[in-house]
């Protein structure tokens, strides 16, 4: 089952790349913002195409559910 999204959300594409705040959710679709450097996206996605974002930190997993 997936798990749902939600407004504040940190997410990454599946196929990786950085990670992104969720904006928007609408039916199949979340709208992200993230920010390379001083410059900032914006763009929608698919919910089939996203993961909650999960960093390491040693022996440690840290979700951000």
């Amino acid at each position: 089952m997936d798990k749902k999204f939600e407004v504040g959300d940190v997410v990454k594409l599946k196929s990786g790349g950085s990670s992104m705040t969720v904006e928007q959710v609408s039916d199949d679709n979340v709208s992200c913002v993230w920010h390379e450097g001083k410059k900032t996206h914006r763009d929608t996605f698919n919910t089939k195409t996203l993961v909650h974002y999960t960093t390491s930190v040693g022996a440690i997993s840290i979700s951000r559910i």
